[in-house]
């Protein structure tokens, strides 16, 4: 599941780059791509635990 949800964030950052040419190198829109797509798994597998220690703190 998780590879489907990066390699959408990677087409989607390729494809900006495509239909507005943000830069003119398509090796760095893929390593943004391949960055950003690691850096949301990062915080999306991180969250549960995150909001459950902030739940226990409460209490």
């Amino acid at each position: 599941m998780w590879h489907l949800f990066q390699s959408l964030v990677m087409f989607a950052v390729i494809a900006s780059n495509i239909h507005w040419r943000w830069t003119p190198n398509g090796y760095l829109a893929a390593m943004i791509g391949a960055g950003l797509a690691w850096a949301l798994t990062q915080i999306i597998n991180e969250m549960p635990r995150t909001l459950d220690a902030l739940r226990r703190r409460r209490s």
